[in-house]
Order: C-alpha cells, then structure tokens, then sequence
C-alpha cells in the first residue's frame, strides 16, 4: 500500500540490510534476519517494512494483546530522521482500516516526545504509565507511557454523520482531504465495519446494526470531537446544505484509484451549478473537443457518474438524461429527486 509517498508493505527477510543501513537496527546481518525470521514465522505477529520515497524508515511490529482477538500492541522502530507522524498515521490506517483491528496499544519512551506528540495528534489515548518498562542495558530502565486507540476514535481517517429528511450521509476521509461518501436510508443497516463500529458506539444503530427512525434525537448534537479536520468540516456544510442555508461547498476532496478519464468526468461535474441541470452529452463536451467525439463519450460518461466516490460533494445528481428524465444515481432515484427538488425549492426562495 503507497499513501502520499509512504509504502506500508510485509517485511521479508531481505530486509535485513536495509534495516542496518537505516539504523533502525545495530548488529551484524544476521542477527538482523535472525530477528526477522522470529516474525514472520509465527502468523499472530504483523510485521511491516515502511518506506517513504523509496528510503527505508521504520518497522512495525504488531502483536497480540489481551485475550481480544482483534487488539494489538505496536512496537515501531525507526531510523533518526522518520517523519514520525506520517509513519505512525500510515501503519495506524493499515492496521485499523484496513486490516479492521479494533485496537492498537503502544509503549511510547517517557523522553520520546517526537513519537508521544505524533500518537496524541492522531487521537491516541494515554492508558497508564510502565515503571522501568525499557531496558537500556547495564542494568538501566526507563519509565514509558502506554497509548491506545480504537478504530472508531482514530483521527487519521474516520467517517461523519448527518441526518437529513431521506437518510444518514456518511462521509469519509483525513485531517486534508474528503475520499468517500455513502447514504443510506433510515432503517437500512451499514455495510462496511468502519461505518458500524464508529455509528454504533455514537448510538446511531438499532440492535439489528440499523440506523435507527427519523428524527431520533441521538442524531442532533453528535460528538465530532474524534473527526479528521476535513471530514468535520463537510460534515458542518453538508448540514447547513440540507438546512438551505448553502449553496456550494467548500471541501477539500480527493479521488483515488480511478482512471484520467474518470476524474476529468468528475472534475467537469463540480463546475455544474447549484440547481442547474445538464445532460450526460453536455458534460461529454466540457471534456472533449468536439460535438462528435462528445457523442461517442456519453455512455462513458454515464459509467463514470455512477463511479462517483464523492455524491452530492461532486453534484453528479445534477446530471439528469436528454428527455429531462431521471436516469441512474448510485444513491437512488428517490435520493437523486429529494436533492434535485430541494434545491430547485432553494433557488425559488432566492
């Protein structure tokens, strides 16, 4: 896995020298692949070899903690000049978001104040303090600090929650950027672990995992005190949207993992106005060159709108077919209709 230049990958044997040279381990070789072989032979341990632009930084050593199953403890070396928090944010993502660990502990140094700052950033928990936890050698100890974080508290990346008149927006992403955004009707039930843990431990789901009716008052005053920057920021606007009090947002976004094509599709849908409309041909032609090649572009571009990752951010509801009809959204017709008909309403009252 590559996020903004760092790569979190299993460490292999052949690490060894890399490791050495980045100084994250001292003594010969060997003793190095010797430790490495310990790891990566027993399958409860989760060992990663980080890099960031190509140079070795740091190894992260996961380990069972607990009688839980899905609770861990991080161990992270790493060389002298690690960017400590991108570090600490990437193995954090990994292991709780992708991985879908529900909670990492780790033993930070007293006098570590780089790597403590970094984990409180991130919204790392302190636990306890350990008297003498760490060896130096020669028969000295030093005292460290024990942080934790749950997956649904992780500030790296988290999802957000706003109820309006149809549903639950859920909206994802980082301290810079928004990724993903889902809806769901009131009644349906979450479909992947990150939105369960984090819209359960806020009391957002019934005891069938379903979001809970309309209008309950567990979706007012919702504590975003755990939410990336980005992500709380979207979450304040989508609001004051569905209140008819905005009419364009002002959101830091990115798209991952699509084609050129598919981001210019995109791209093109963002500069459609607020209660306007506009065909599939007529974003064809904001991304072509002619009136022929937009033709032959409609279809992809209809494939495209409904890849959109980033609904009602990316207006790809103000899209409608030639005729004037309603034709696809990923989110539902009816969702397509409410947004379509509450901005027109908005747009009256101006």
């Amino acid at each position: 896995m590559r996020i903004d230049g760092i790569t979190i990958r299993r460490l292999h044997i052949n690490d060894a020298s890399l490791l050495k040279e980045a100084g994250v381990f001292s003594g010969s070789r060997a003793s190095i692949e010797n430790i490495i072989r310990k790891f990566i032979s027993d399958s409860s341990y989760l060992a990663y070899m980080l890099e960031k632009d190509g140079v070795s930084q740091a190894f992260a050593l996961l380990s069972p903690f607990g009688l839980s199953k899905d609770s861990y403890i991080l161990d992270l070396y790493r060389s002298e000049d690690c960017p400590c928090k991108d570090i600490l944010d990437k193995v954090l993502y990994h292991v709780l978001i992708k991985k879908q660990i529900h909670k990492v502990s780790l033993v930070i140094r007293v006098d570590d104040k780089v790597l403590e700052e970094a984990a409180l950033s991130l919204g790392m928990i302190q636990d306890a303090v350990l008297v003498d936890e760490i060896s130096l050698g020669n028969n000295k100890f030093v005292d460290a600090g024990l942080f934790y974080i749950t997956l649904s508290e992780f500030r790296g990346y988290n999802v957000g929650f706003v109820a309006f008149q149809r549903g639950v927006v859920c909206v994802y992403g980082t301290e810079d950027y928004v990724d993903r955004l889902m809806v769901y009707h009131y009644g349906d039930a979450p479909t992947d672990y990150l939105t369960v843990k984090v819209a359960s431990r806020l009391e957002l789901l019934d005891d069938d995992n379903k979001f809970i009716p309309k209008n309950s008052s567990n979706y007012y005053d919702l504590d975003n005190s755990f939410l990336p920057q980005e992500v709380e920021k979207a979450v304040d606007e989508l609001g004051e949207y569905f209140r008819k009090d905005r009419d364009e947002f002002d959101i830091n976004i990115r798209f991952n993992d699509c084609t050129d094509f598919q981001e210019s599709v995109w791209n093109a849908l963002r500069s459609v106005p607020y209660g306007a409309t506009l065909s599939y041909e007529d974003i064809a032609r904001k991304i072509s060159s002619s009136k022929e090649e937009a033709k032959k572009l409609t279809r992809a571009v209809g494939a495209a709108c409904a890849d959109n990752p980033i609904p009602i951010l990316v207006p790809c509801h103000r899209v409608i077919g030639k005729d004037g009809k309603l034709v696809g959204y990923s989110l539902g017709l009816d969702i397509k209709d409410f947004l379509l008909q509450h901005e027109s309403v908005f747009m009256t009252l101006l």
